[in-house]
Parts: structure tokens; sequence; C-alpha cells
């Protein structure tokens, strides 16, 4: 009871994400509510009561994508650490009166043996595909909810670390073009590794769902997969004309440092030769 109120709780938090805004001209919250009703098996509605910023009581707005409510694992063990993990795939279309742009993100919860103080800080969550492309995004913005114990008789504890990684519409893009999602893990913060999917026939059918709900998420944001090439496209050019511009600079002052260097190579060798030619003077 007491896991089933801090994960309510955690679902009420605020929202802290990494990463880019998705596509601009996402479906109006009506049209996606209308997108739902015809995917109400794959699309879910999934609202939570809070506060605004006015403090007044309100209505934020979500889709679920994985299951009306994502996927959680208990992997408990009598006196051991808990292994609990939660993933899902939403869409937020933020609180009615707000005029907020929606967004797609994962959100994760999971159980690691040790605190941040003791260096249980996770860096990266990765997505594998059938074609053996694996997506990496940076953990930033999780927050840790402390050591929590679980059972009557205190027979598992854990360190409840929660967070969210944005989507943006590159993110969902390529998310899309590798086929199967075959397996998502995130590193355990020392070294370990903790899973919210395996590889394998387990967790098939909300593996696919997965797949589905990225699907249904490029369709609601509307994301236009011709823009996406696009601006890869133009990110890649500037990224290689940066790369050759670095190494031009870095060219330049080594060419100039061996000219410094051959100049005074001259200079010193004229100063032997005046010093010898005084001493012969003499």
């Amino acid at each position: 009871m007491a896991m089933k109120k801090i994960l309510a709780g955690l679902m009420l938090g605020c929202l802290l994400v990494a990463g880019a805004a998705t596509s601009e001209a996402a479906m109006t919250y009506e049209q996606a509510l209308k997108y739902q009703g015809l995917n109400s098996e794959e699309v879910f509605i999934s609202n939570d009561k809070v506060k605004d910023a006015y403090g007044q009581k309100n209505i934020k707005r979500y889709f679920s994508l994985l299951n009306k409510n994502g996927l959680a694992h208990s992997g408990n063990t009598i006196l051991g650490v808990g292994d609990y993990t939660f993933i899902n795939l939403l869409i937020n279309y933020g609180i009615a009166n707000m005029n907020e742009e929606p967004f797609a993100y994962i959100r994760w919860i999971a159980h690691l043996a040790g605190a941040p103080d003791r260096g249980y800080e996770p860096k990266t969550m990765n997505i594998a595909f059938s074609d053996g492309f694996i997506k990496t995004f940076n953990l930033q913005g999780w927050e840790y909810r402390g050591q929590i114990i679980n059972g009557m008789f205190a027979n598992s504890w854990a360190h409840l670390y929660d967070g969210r990684v944005r989507l943006n519409d590159f993110d969902l893009y390529e998310l899309s073009q590798h086929g199967q999602i075959v397996a998502i893990s995130m590193d355990g913060g020392n070294g370990g590794i903790k899973h919210f999917f395996y590889s394998g026939d387990k967790d098939i059918n909300s593996k696919a769902r997965l797949n589905r709900g990225i699907y249904h998420a490029m369709k609601i944001l509307q994301v236009d997969e011709q823009a996406v090439i696009a601006k890869k496209a133009e990110r890649d050019r500037l990224a290689e004309e940066e790369r050759l511009a670095k190494m031009r600079a870095e060219i330049e002052k080594e060419i100039k440092a061996e000219a410094e260097r051959e100049a005074m190579k001259k200079a010193i060798q004229a100063e032997i030769a005046a010093k010898e030619k005084a001493k012969q003077g003499n």
C-alpha cells in the first residue's frame, strides 16, 4: 500500500524533462481526443488532478501510449534489494487554460541499490532494436526519492529514482525507423544494468505496443518526416562544417607554432654564430 501511495505521488509530481520541443504542428487536444477514440485499444486518456500556476485545481491532460498505465515489473526479493521498474510513453497536453505545446516523453521509475551520495547516478537509457541499432538517451533531470522499505516485515528495501526523457521530433522519427524494439535498459548508476524490457519473448506484447505507441505519437504530434530528414541533413552539414573549422583552426595553430619555433631557431642560430665570430675576433 505504501508503494502504491508513493507511485501515485510520483505521477502527480512536477515534470522534469530533457530534450527539445516536438513538432509545432501537433493536433489540438480536441483532435487528439477524436484520434484516441478511433484508436482506443492503443491510445489511452490518462489525466491527473493538479494545481496550476495560480494554485487552482485543474486537470493535466495526458495520453498513455504503452498500455493504460505503462508497464511495471516487481522483482522484490526476501531480505534483499527491491527490483521494481516502471516505464511508459506519454504525450503531455498540459493544463487546459495554460495553452501549452504538447510533447512526448518516456516516464521511468526504478529501484537502485544505493543513493547518489554513494555513487549511484544513472546516466543513460538504451533502446535496442531488431536491426541492431541502439538509441541512447542521456538521463538528465531525474530525481532521487529516497530509500524505501517494502513488505510488512521489511523484507525488501531499495532506493527510488524517477525521471522523464523528453522526445523531440527527430527522436520519434529515429525510434520509428529501426524495426521492433527488443530491449530497454538503463545503467544502474554503479556500472550495473537495470532492465525495463528484456530481449527475447518476455514482454513481447508490451514491446509491440510501445512500437505502436511511437507510431501514434508521431501521428498525434504530426511529425513531418520529410522536414525531420531535411533538418537532420542540415544539422549534419553544420556539424561537418564545425568539425572542419575546428580542424582548420587546430592546423593553423600548429603551423603558427611551427613558424614561431622556426623563427626562434634561426634567431638562436644567428646569436650562436655571432658569439663564435666574436670569439674568433678576440
